[in-house]
């Protein structure tokens, strides 16, 4: 049995906010549904192979107070982020800086595993992990 990656999904509160922060790091829209009672739209955004599927309900639920530490959180059982890569992550970090997504200063860090990162969040608050990693 061959498993390949398919998608992660996301719950957001404005499905246009969400498509412009993610179009804007390089994903593409290829895939909309709508409930016929506009309830629920489906939208799935790809960026090489990956799909990020967004969930849009009509009446969507606030979520518990939400954890801004994310070193705090991760000793949580869950999801906590995903991570998109980069070639060189002080251009990342400059361009997304310039667009709004972070600040110029924001810190690269080096982790554990030797891969340097800085996180971003989207509109609903969703960790977005930058990386550069030079082993693949």
């Amino acid at each position: 049995m061959d498993f390949k990656y398919h998608h992660t999904t996301i719950s957001v509160k404005n499905i246009n906010r969400t498509i412009e922060f993610y179009s804007k790091l390089g994903f593409k829209k290829f895939f909309e549904w709508k409930a016929e009672d506009e309830s629920l739209i489906i939208i799935h955004l790809k960026l090489g192979k990956v799909i990020l599927e967004i969930f849009n309900y009509k009446n969507c639920k606030t979520p518990k107070k939400f954890n801004d530490t994310l070193i705090g959180d991760l000793q949580k059982r869950g999801i906590k982020h995903f991570a998109l890569t980069c070639e060189n992550i002080i251009e990342a970090r400059n361009y997304l800086a310039d667009i709004g997504y972070c600040k110029k200063d924001v810190e690269i860090n080096v982790g554990r595993t030797g891969i340097k990162y800085f996180f971003i969040q989207d509109p609903d608050n969703v960790y977005v992990e930058i990386v550069e990693d030079k082993r693949c």
